[in-house]
Parts: C-alpha cells; sequence; structure tokens
C-alpha cells in the first residue's frame, strides 16, 4: 500500500459565486468559473512553510529597514543641529579672536613699557635678571610673545620683589618718579647745551655750559612731588647781597634722602616744605614758579649722589622720557653741581 504525501490544499477563489449568464451564456459561465475563478493549487508541507518563512524574513527585514532608517534620520537631525551648533561656536570664537587680535597691541604696548620699567629700576639697583629676556616680536608668533613675555616679566617682578624686601629702605629712599605729575615736556637735558643767557655767535662750543639738571616745563603753580622719601634740607631762597649765584635759582628746595642721594628742586612759585621736615615719595613739596633768572615757567630737577650730579632721567621710571637709552653712564666725574656747590660754600 502506497503512502500518501503530506500535502496541503491552497485554494485561490477570486469570486466566491458568480450569478449565471452574466457572461453571455451559461457555458461561458462555467468555463470562467472553473478556469479563471476558481482554481486550486496543491502545494507540499515543505513548501508552504519555505514560503511563509521567506513572507516572514521579508516583513522582518522590512521593519529593521524602517527601524534602521529613523535610527539614522534621528541621528543625521542630531549631526545638523550639533553642527549648526558648531558653527555659532566658530562664529563666536572668530569674533572673540579679533577682539583679542586688536587688544594684542595695546597689551605689547604695556609690556614694553613694563620691561623699560624693569630694566629701568634692575639698571638703578644693580639688580641681575641673569637669562631672563624679553622674546622678539619679529620672530615670535604674537600669541607666544604675550605667553613668554607674561614668565619673563612675572621672574623679573619676582626677582625685583624680592629685593625690595632686602632693600626697601634704599628703594624708598632712592629718587624713582617724575617731579611732576600733570602734563609737562622737557626743554633741557642733562649734560652740555648753549646757555641761553651767554651769547649765541661765535665758533662751535662757544657759549656752551654744563647743565647739572632736568628741566621740565609746565603751568604756574603744577605740585611739584617728592622724588622719594627723606627730609628737607633748605627750603626758601637766597638774597643776591648772601649769594648773586643762589639768587639766580629764585625760590628752591634741597632734599637729603640719607643715603647719599639729595635732589634739589628750583625756579618754584612757592615752597610748601619746611626745614626739617620729613616728606615720603609723592608728597607735594612746592609749585612750579618763574622765579630767579628764568626763561619761562618750569622745574629745575637735579639728583646728587655723594655730591656727584646724576642724569635725572635715568631715575624717572614712571615715565617715558625717550632720552633713557641714550643714557651712558650714571656719574660725570667731571663736573659738578653750581647750584649745590653755591649752597655748600654758603652753608660752611
Amino acid at each position: 500500500m502506497k503512502r500518501r504525501k503530506l500535502e496541503t490544499q491552497l485554494v485561490v477563489k477570486l469570486f466566491p459565486s458568480v450569478p449565471k449568464g452574466i457572461w453571455l451564456s451559461s457555458r461561458l459561465t462555467r468555463y470562467l468559473e472553473k478556469r479563471v475563478f476558481y482554481r486550486e493549487f496543491s502545494v507540499s508541507f515543505g513548501k508552504a512553510a519555505f514560503f511563509a518563512g521567506a513572507v516572514i524574513l521579508l516583513c522582518a527585514w522590512s521593519i529593521v529597514a524602517l527601524v534602521v532608517n529613523v535610527q539614522s534620520a534621528m541621528e543625521a537631525r542630531a549631526y545638523k543641529q550639533e553642527a549648526g551648533r558648531t558653527a555659532i561656536a566658530l562664529r563666536h570664537a572668530q569674533r572673540d579672536f579679533v577682539t583679542l587680535y586688536a587688544r594684542l597691541g595695546p597689551i605689547e604696548r604695556k609690556m614694553l613699557q613694563m620691561d623699560r620699567i624693569s630694566t629701568g629700576i634692575a639698571t638703578v639697583l644693580g639688580v641681575d635678571f641673569g637669562q631672563a629676556e624679553m622674546p622678539d616680536p619679529e620672530k615670535e608668533a604674537a600669541l607666544v610673545d604675550v605667553e613668554t613675555a607674561l614668565q619673563v616679566l612675572g621672574a623679573r617682578f619676582d626677582t625685583l620683589g624680592t629685593y625690595w624686601k632686602d632693600q626697601e629702605y634704599e628703594l624708598a629712599h632712592t629718587p624713582s618718579i617724575a617731579p611732576l605729575k600733570d602734563k609737562f615736556w622737557v626743554t633741557s637735558r642733562f649734560g652740555y647745551r648753549r646757555n641761553p643767557w651767554l651769547a649765541q655767535g661765535g665758533p662751535e662750543g662757544a657759549g656752551r655750559q654744563f647743565h647739572s639738571a632736568l628741566d621740565l616745563a609746565s603751568d604756574p603753580g603744577t605740585a611739584v612731588h617728592a622724588t622719594a622719601d627723606g627730609v628737607v634740607e633748605f627750603a626758601g631762597q637766597v638774597s643776591p647781597k648772601v649769594s648773586l649765584q643762589l639768587s639766580l635759582y629764585g625760590n628752591y628746595l634741597i632734599l637729603d634722602h640719607g643715603n647719599g642721594f639729595k635732589t634739589a628742586y628750583a625756579h618754584l612759585q612757592d615752597v610748601k616744605a619746611q626745614k626739617g621736615q620729613q616728606v615720603r615719595r609723592g608728597d607735594v613739596v612746592a609749585w612750579v614758579g618763574d622765579t630767579g633768572r628764568s626763561t619761562g615757567p618750569h622745574l629745575h630737577y637735579e639728583i646728587l649722589l655723594n655730591n656727584q650730579p646724576l642724569d635725572p632721567e635715568f631715575y624717572v621710571l614712571d615715565r617715558d622720557l625717550r632720552n633713557r637709552q641714550g643714557v651712558v653712564s650714571r656719574l660725570d666725574l667731571g663736573q659738578t653741581s653750581e647750584l649745590y656747590d653755591e649752597y655748600e660754600k654758603l652753608s660752611r
């Protein structure tokens, strides 16, 4: 006896019932019912399972593809938003960079000014900075300059701070600021010059005289400040009957700073400080005037160390007088101060 194959029937009936006679004749109707609208298929179980599995896999693949597409679309949207935020941040960074670059000029000028100040202080006090040098702006990038310069300046001022603690008294009694704070201009520097009261003609060198001070022109009544801590040694004026030479300086003031340094201020309108008074750096001690023999309102400012005149520009550290680089030596041992020499002669 033959074993029957396990089969399953797949029946497809397109139209369950077709009214008779609708296709013009009963023969045509029967033909259409049997051959077209009613079909039977015999499919094995294996084939049915295969087709069912294929349909399931196709559906699963479609679902997976849909999920992947949705996830990709969400990631693409997130990337787009992140790109937008990055573009905004980049624009802000570019704007900040332009602003920073615009500020680098003033910062560089300020650092160069601090470099001059620190170098001036170190030269005056004899402090050695070692190998700490400011970077060359022609060779380095601007941002590297700023970072390196700040490190150098920091090291320099740390060195000066340590020296300050050790030499506090000496520093406080050493002239280091401009005697005038308000607007002024240099009319005559330290060194040889043509004396405005002597003949202007003649061969080269005629009428030239050593000028042991720095002349600073300013408005009458401009405050004159002590350039270091000290004691007032003299304040007032001398009559021509007592000393014609000293009378030419009008009202003048001499401060003794106690460490070999002395400062003199002449042609003053009036003197505020009194003899024997203790003054601190920055105190107002007098006012600019035009007394004595003077070509106009100005301050005659001298610095002496052990009675030898020094170039005052060398000791003006808070203002750039544009001539400090030209200072060669601290002392001119071949010359003396006319004002102080006459004052000492009179004091004996």
